[in-house]
């Protein structure tokens, strides 16, 4: 009797599923921590990301990044929200982000995306040990900014150029709030800078 060959088409659906970033193949513990400090926690913000976006994430190749989203794009939006939480009904959340949980609209636009990601950052920061040493500014500026994000979150329509300007302010807003979450702890200096990056971007929603 011919043997049949174990691929993703016969094997069972539950062992094909990936439930985590940790079951793509050739992700690794370095290139997970990075994806998840970029704002990508789930599978199903991955699966939606676009090649550009997957770029700014650092250690990601050209060939990792097709990689990656050829993978996904084999399940069904469906299957994977399923996958995800069946795994965490049954495994211990692996961070305090993921407890935070922030989701992004489905087709959501690069906008929508950028702001999911950076509002993540900003409860991932709220949730570190250090945070009681947080000065008043930061803690108010971060308590503008997640009110003002959840707006772009659910949806507003921009002329090009305005989108734009708040998409910069946003990255900016990330890559100052992933090297704070790189830090030990935030000094002074260091508060009063990504304070003032948060603020630029608060004033730029601000006027939507």
């Amino acid at each position: 009797m011919r043997r049949t060959q174990k691929t993703a088409e016969n094997l069972p659906v539950e062992e094909t599923l990936p439930r985590s970033l940790h079951d793509i193949p050739g992700l690794g513990p370095i290139r997970v921590r990075a994806l998840q400090k970029a704002g990508f926690h789930r599978l199903l913000d991955l699966r939606s990301s676009t090649p550009e976006q997957l770029r700014e994430v650092r250690g990601l190749s050209e060939t990792k990044i097709e990689q990656i989203l050829t993978y996904l794009n084999q399940f069904s939006e469906r299957s994977l929200e399923k996958s995800s939480g069946a795994a965490k009904t049954e495994n211990k959340p692996e961070s305090d982000s993921d407890i935070l949980l922030v989701r992004m609209p489905r087709n959501a636009t690069l906008l929508q995306s950028e702001s999911c990601r950076a509002l993540r950052s900003v409860l991932a920061l709220i949730m570190q040990p250090y945070a009681s040493e947080y000065r008043g500014r930061l803690l108010r500026t971060m308590a503008s900014f997640i009110h003002r994000s959840s707006i772009l979150i659910h949806g507003v329509e921009l002329d090009p150029a305005l989108q734009e300007r708040v998409l910069l302010k946003l990255k900016a807003a990330r890559k100052s709030l992933t090297s704070a979450l790189d830090a030990p702890e935030l000094d002074k200096k260091t508060q009063d800078s990504l304070s003032v990056c948060l603020q630029d971007a608060n004033d730029s929603i601000q006027i939507l």
